[in-house]
């Protein structure tokens, strides 16, 4: 297929992709879910011990039974066994509980609760009462698993396992008291799926014989000490839909992802031993809990949470065990999904995916997605993203300050391989080769810094009380500015150069002269902290905005004010002109983000969306977009003119401090406390470079776009140059 036929085939089913369903009959979240026949069995989820039945023919759900009182869930697992001899029932083993607790092991034959009608199920059910509820494992230990031959291996944890019976004397527990099982993943393999595989916090995995319920084997994933694991994707490793098993069903293979963990896992049943290979991880993969599913030789990956309530991801990705390869989908998800289950519908070839929507509370979402949507050929996009992901990894491999030698081989290699039509190549040099850091040190943490429009100057004042002045080229200081008795929260050179001004927690607004280094007026007014401040194009007016909850237009020659706006419920964090100067945008911790007539005060727009207090929103170079940064984690790009939000990045593990825009509108740059500077390439959505230091608090772009500066709370700055 050729990429004209990809992408239109792309438009179509951005719209179709996936169909909502009826939403669960209580909120369910961390839930486990098996297949039956036309049914998905869903077994509970956190606080909530129902049991339902979904019919995917009729499109309705049925209660099945509660977990027994006194049974905690949230972070148990479920596995299938199938019974050959009667496939008119199957039994789900569900185990689970956080360490030094009591857990639970339990078991039940499930048989169809829609299918009351039918004879044989009518006269199975009479013969006992113990179908459809969850009771102790108990184990007869004479029994032992049926060894027929299973040509038709099944998927999903599916078993001819252990008959169990219900009357005789051994209680089984799964797990020890010391083991946490709070989101234990599972797997049954074993040359006669004999043998249940357990990985658990916080980096253990387990190998347990189902005829005696007995430990084979105890190890531990080669993980560093400072990681762990919980709710992992954790698969057999597939070919063709079927499990891979080598050397006459002796050896199996498995798939564990967890953040940026990745495993390929051998187990050789002869020798009792198991063998780890590490695989990448996609870097736009920064979430967990995410649901998962096999589909051939493809792993799907949808939503997730990320490292707090805040991140929430709707994005799809695709791994290949045959090629190990990652894919990033355009499409996403029709809104974000945390806490959730994936699970394949063969009948109909269907991905159902349960979760948490997000902004929703305790509102649980289930919605189904076609496979053969997801096994298409890439797009041209998609496959740039394939490409950058694999250059970030390799990226990520070089220390910062690495020789600059070694990043250009680097670069050299992709260009000639990968980029040689891409127009993200014009950018690369500029971008990726920032490694050229000069250090410049203040006593106190930098609140702010600018360039001067032709860039050989920095402005950044400090907790210290200070204006400081610097030279880019030699990194000495030109002036200090100690007239402050307050911390300066912002300072900026206007667009000419010949004025810079500053604004403080003590209410004021200063003008300096550049040529003196003096002051020229203070501008008062503000009965509370000036957070932000920004010239227009023309240098005429200035715009302020304070936790006060005003935004205040001052005009420059005489320092008067010429307009108030108000209409933030909380203290403002920023503000901007536009580049017409005909509006300006506001960023506050009331959580909005607004756009305003500057003729008329009126609000124009109001950009609702971030679940955090809103640090920075700034217009694009062409005044079309908006990016916003937040407390909660996320980017936002929206469209300037319909008030639309238009994407969300995620990547940053903690609150985002600032963003700019790149002179070309295209890329943006951002800092957060999790130590990054991050740039991006909005139209592939990704952080197309990590830059690793400090505490990062603030930073600034030169107006060519070449050199980027970043402060941080251990009194540095530090300038990314293109090398």
């Amino acid at each position: 297929m050729d990429d004209s036929k990809a992408r239109e085939a792309l438009d179509i089913n951005i719209t179709t992709c996936f169909e909502t369903l009826p939403p669960l009959p209580c909120s369910l979240h961390l839930t486990q879910c098996v297949t039956h026949n036309n049914e998905i069995l869903i077994c509970a989820g956190d606080k909530e011990t129902a049991c339902y039945s979904y019919h995917t023919q009729k499109n309705q759900y049925k209660h099945i039974c509660f977990y027994p009182d006194g049974v905690e869930l949230g972070g148990h697992c479920i596995v299938k066994c199938v019974n050959d001899s009667n496939p008119n029932y199957i039994t789900l083993l569900s185990f689970g509980g956080a360490k030094y607790t009591s857990g639970h092991t339990l078991v039940m034959k499930y048989v169809s609760v829609w299918d009351k009608d039918d004879d044989a199920n009518e006269n199975e059910c009479k013969t006992t009462e113990l179908f459809n509820q969850w009771i102790p494992l108990v184990i007869n230990s004479n029994e032992k698993v049926d060894d027929d031959d299973d040509d038709d291996e099944e998927k999903d944890s599916d078993s001819d396992m252990v008959n169990y019976t219900y009357s005789s004397n051994d209680v089984i527990h799964i797990g020890r008291s010391e083991d946490d099982y709070y989101g234990v993943r599972a797997l049954i393999a074993g040359s006669n799926n004999h043998l249940l595989f357990v990985v658990y916090y916080p980096g253990n995995i387990d190998v347990i014989d189902l005829n005696t319920f007995e430990y084979v084997k105890q190890t531990t994933l080669p993980i560093d000490k400072d990681n762990s694991i919980r709710y992992p994707c954790f698969v057999l490793k597939t070919e063709n839909g079927l499990p891979i098993s080598k050397d006459n069903k002796k050896i199996h293979e498995m798939m564990l992802f967890y953040w940026s963990i990745g495993f390929s896992i051998e187990y050789n049943e002869d020798n009792n031993s198991f063998q780890f290979h590490n695989v990448p991880v996609c870097t736009t993969l920064a979430v967990n809990l995410y649901g998962y599913v096999c589909v051939s030789d493809c792993i799907l990956f949808f939503g997730g949470n990320g490292n707090t309530k805040f991140i929430t991801s709707e994005k799809v990705h695709k791994y290949s065990m045959k090629n190990n390869t990652w894919m990033k989908f355009e499409q996403n998800l029709p809104f974000a999904l945390n806490d959730c289950f994936a699970i394949l519908n063969e009948a109909d070839m269907c991905v159902h995916i349960f979760g948490r929507q997000y902004g929703k509370r305790d509102a649980s979402a289930h919605i189904k997605t076609k496979v053969d949507i997801w096994m298409r050929e890439e797009t041209q996009l998609e496959r740039q993203l394939i490409e950058i992901d694999e250059i970030k990894r390799e990226l990520n491999e070089i220390e910062n300050g690495s020789e600059k030698k070694e990043v250009e081989i680097i670069i050299d290699h992709w260009i000639g391989s990968l980029f040689t039509k891409s127009k993200w190549i014009d950018e690369l040099n500029d971008i990726i080769l920032s490694y050229i850091l000069v250090f410049v040190f203040y006593l106190y943490s930098v609140c702010c810094i600018r360039f001067s429009p032709d860039g050989t100057k920095i402005v950044s004042s400090s907790f210290d009380n200070t204006v400081q002045i610097w030279d880019v080229r030699s990194g000495e200081v030109i002036k200090v500015l100690k007239e402050y008795f307050s911390w300066i929260n912002d300072a900026q050179f206007s667009p000419d150069g010949n004025i810079f001004a500053s604004c403080s927690w003590d209410k004021s607004i200063r003008l300096w002269s550049t040529n003196l280094w003096t002051e020229i007026r203070k501008l008062g007014g503000h009965i509370d902290w000036v957070t932000k401040i920004h010239f227009s194009s023309d240098g005429k007016t200035l715009v302020s905005g304070s936790y006060d909850r005003t935004i205040r237009i001052w005009d420059i020659e005489s320092g008067q004010e010429i307009k108030r706006i108000g209409g933030h419920s909380r203290g403002i964090t920023d503000v901007q002109f536009s580049p017409n100067d005909q509006q300006v945008v506001s960023a506050s911790n009331d959580e909005t983000i607004r756009i305003w007539d500057v003729n008329t005060g009126e609000m124009l727009k109001e950009l609702k969306g971030h679940s955090g207090s809103v640090v920075r929103a700034q217009f694009s170079p062409n005044g079309q977009l908006i990016v916003s940064a937040s407390k909660d984690e996320t980017i936002r790009i929206w469209n300037a003119i319909s008030g639309v939000q238009l994407k969300k990045l995620l990547g940053h593990s903690s609150e985002i401090r600032d963003v700019k825009f790149f002179p070309s509108g295209q890329t943006i740059v951002s800092c957060s406390y999790d130590s990054t500077v991050r740039i991006w390439d909005l139209d592939l959505e990704v952080d197309i470079q990590i830059l690793k230091g400090q505490n990062w608090a603030r930073l600034d772009i030169t107006s060519n776009g070449n050199t980027i500066a970043s402060s941080s709370h251990d009194g540095t700055i530090r300038l990314w140059k293109a090398l």
